[in-house]
C-alpha cells in the first residue's frame, strides 16, 4: 500500500476528522486532504515531506494512541481488524513453555511473514506449513 493511501487507511480506521488532525499536527486540512486523495500524483496537489508525514502519524497517534500501530500494519499491506492490537500480541506465559526450537520456529515464521509475498506462485514447504500452524496457534489463544 502507497504512503498516502495507509494514511488514509489510517484516519478511517481510527475515525478521526482531517480537521482534528490537522489541529493536532500543524499541516492545513487541504494538504492532508489532498495528500490522502492522491492528488500530489497527478501533479494537482502538493507532496508531502517525510518531516510532515512523520508529523500527521505522531498527532495521529496523539488522538488515537493505536494509530501509528494501524499506519505501520497498513503500509505493510496488512488489516488491523485481522491483527490484535496492543502492546504484545504474544502471550509471554506462552513463550515461557515453548522449547528453543519452538521459538526458533516462531522466529522464522515472523520473518517469513513480514517478508513481501513473491508474486510468483510457488509450493509451500512443510516447514513453511509448520511455521505457519504455530503462529495460528499462538494468535487464537
Amino acid at each position: 500500500m502507497l504512503l498516502h493511501q495507509a494514511l488514509d487507511e489510517t484516519i478511517k480506521y481510527c475515525r478521526m476528522s482531517a480537521k482534528e488532525l490537522a489541529e493536532a499536527s500543524g499541516v492545513s486540512s487541504s494538504r492532508i486532504s489532498q495528500f490522502r486523495n492522491g492528488l500530489f500524483l497527478e501533479g494537482k496537489g502538493s507532496d508531502l515531506t517525510s518531516r510532515a508525514v512523520n508529523d500527521l502519524i505522531d498527532a495521529a497517534t496523539y488522538i488515537d494512541p493505536r494509530a501509528k500501530q494501524v499506519f505501520s500494519l497498513f503500509l505493510a499491506d496488512l488489516d488491523p481488524r485481522s491483527v490484535r492490537l496492543g502492546s504484545s500480541a504474544i502471550n509471554l506465559s506462552q513463550l515461557k513453555t515453548m522449547k528453543p526450537a519452538e521459538i526458533s520456529q516462531l522466529l522464522v515464521a515472523i520473518a517469513e511473514a513480514l517478508d513481501k509475498p513473491n508474486p510468483v506462485a510457488r509450493k509451500t514447504s512443510q516447514s513453511e506449513k509448520n511455521n505457519r500452524s504455530l503462529v495460528n496457534a499462538l494468535n487464537a489463544s
